[in-house]
């Protein structure tokens, strides 16, 4: 599966942002084959409810009116092109949640390269519709094996009476992102295998073995390994899921391998996804409960790089004292330099227990890391990531994305830090494109304390005349002082 437009999501580094004004959607594709008949590819369109705008319908129901084109083209000739009104589900009103809407498209397309392009608009604004494109490559052989692009699913049903969402006697949902938060238990795939019978012969044997493994390293993960000896034919469909509850936050690849029948490797398929989780990463936890290493063996296991790695998220819990040494003195000294502060830093901060006091930091850095990193730095060195780490997850996350005249924001409360009662932060993204958002103000002691900071969230669309004035007047769906005065 590639992904060629994404909502402004987490993993920074594999996305693209559709925004024409607020509207934000998804576009991933896949390219699966039919033996006799020939390529094609999948579309699947999701758009973010909340950032569509839904207006009352003959029904007296609330609904999203988006539409779409699509085009597939190679220089000056169009090979598919289609458009189309899509329609989000009907909502009784709009202060509860509102759904997003999913839409696939079959395009019939001949091996070769095309451009496919996307232009897609709010109609119930008055907005220009966004217009993007990317690089399309179909390369199918007649006899040769080979993997369909992997389809993530969201939820999946036997089908009772044909439509758009069929596959192989299913009705399948797709999951239109590779980034799975902690709320997912199952990562569920389609796939398909083809040409076997030609390669191997009629009514032989083959092998799948699907597997997950660490994206960097492309070492496969213990638990999240299956093998299965398929008989050939035409068309092979693969269909499952892994259980992922224990998987920790990470960036990973799912894998499919076919293998003959001496077990030989003849073709792979990998697909990026990235997980959030508050399981315990498997090789720490191993060494923990087995009493493999202790702490100051493990460290001294560690690459230098990684240990590098390791001091520098050390930062949002360190004291004065230690980011100092940090900031100045961890990029040049030597490694065993380097692992006697990491050893010296644990004792100080888990006395009774530096492995599970790592183990339990390294797991939050992994969250982090997952949703506010950007393509420039990892999520432990923005300003969210850095609050997270310090005083842990919020007890509120208020999340606004087209507030009038604001820039996307989000408001966090804590029930409590330390001595203090009710504290909260508001970050915003003043530059829209990247994933950065800057902590503007927060009453915690020792935070940024700005007295115009709603003022200065409002400046996207309005400058202020006077300047000394420390809010804006309120108009139409401005909650940035309702949602920090109450957060909900």
């Amino acid at each position: 599966m590639r992904k060629i437009f994404l909502l402004a999501a987490l993993a920074t580094l594999f996305c693209y942002t559709i925004q024409a004004q607020n509207l934000q959607s998804a576009l991933n594709y896949c390219v699966f084959n039919k033996p006799g008949t020939g390529p094609y590819v999948e579309t699947y369109l999701m758009v973010r409810g909340e950032t569509a705008r839904f207006v009352k319908n003959a029904n007296g129901k609330f609904q999203g009116n988006v539409e779409v084109t699509l085009t597939a083209s190679r220089g000056d000739s169009v090979y598919y092109a289609d458009k189309y009104n899509l329609l989000s589900p009907e909502i009784a009103d709009t202060t509860g949640t509102i759904p997003n809407f999913i839409d696939k498209h079959i395009l019939p397309l001949k091996n070769g390269n095309y451009s496919l392009e996307l232009s897609i608009a709010d109609l119930n604004r008055t907005a220009a519709a966004y217009k993007g494109s990317m690089p399309l490559a179909i390369n199918y052989a007649d006899s040769a094996i080979a993997i369909s692009d992997i389809m993530t699913v969201e939820s999946f049903s036997k089908t009772v009476a044909p439509n758009a969402l069929t596959k192989s006697g299913y009705d399948l949902v797709p999951y239109v992102s590779t980034y799975y938060p902690q709320q997912f238990t199952e990562f569920v795939y389609y796939a398909e295998v083809y040409n076997t019978d030609k390669r191997f012969g009629v009514n032989e044997k083959f092998v799948v073995n699907t597997y997950i493994e660490s994206a960097n390293q492309k070492q496969p993960l213990e638990n999240f390994h299956t093998t299965k000896v398929y008989t050939t034919q035409p068309a092979t469909v693969l269909f499952s899921s892994f259980d992922i509850k224990e998987l920790p936050s990470g960036n990973y690849n799912f894998v499919v391998e076919v293998r003959d029948k001496k077990n030989e490797l003849v073709t792979i398929k990998r697909l990026f996804i990235q997980r959030s989780s508050d399981a315990v990463a498997p090789d720490l936890m191993t060494k923990m409960t087995t009493n493999q290493l202790d702490f100051k063996s493990y460290v001294r296991s560690l690459k230098t790089d990684t240990l590098r790695e390791y001091v520098r998220s050390l930062r949002p819990i360190a004291s004065v004292k230690e980011r100092n040494f940090i900031d100045h003195q961890a990029k040049t000294i030597d490694s065993l330099s380097l692992q006697n502060y990491f050893i010296y830093f644990w004792e100080q901060h888990a006395a009774d227990d530096q492995f599970k006091g790592w183990a339990q930091y390294l797991n939050q850095v992994h969250i982090v890391n997952s949703f506010f990193s950007t393509s420039i730095k990892p999520g432990y060195q923005t300003d969210r990531g850095r609050v997270f780490l310090q005083y842990g997850a919020p007890n509120s996350r208020n999340i606004s994305l087209r507030e009038p005249s604001a820039y996307p924001y989000e408001i966090w409360q804590y029930y409590r830090i330390g001595t203090q009662n009710n504290r909260r932060f508001v970050f915003y993204n003043p530059d829209l494109v990247t994933n950065d958002y800057q902590l503007l103000h927060s009453d915690a002691l020792g935070e940024t304390w700005d007295d115009q900071w709603e003022v200065k969230l409002h400046k996207r669309d309005t400058q202020p005349n006077n300047f000394d004035i420390n809010n804006v007047n309120p108009s139409y769906g401005n909650r940035s002082q309702d949602l920090f005065t109450n957060p909900r």
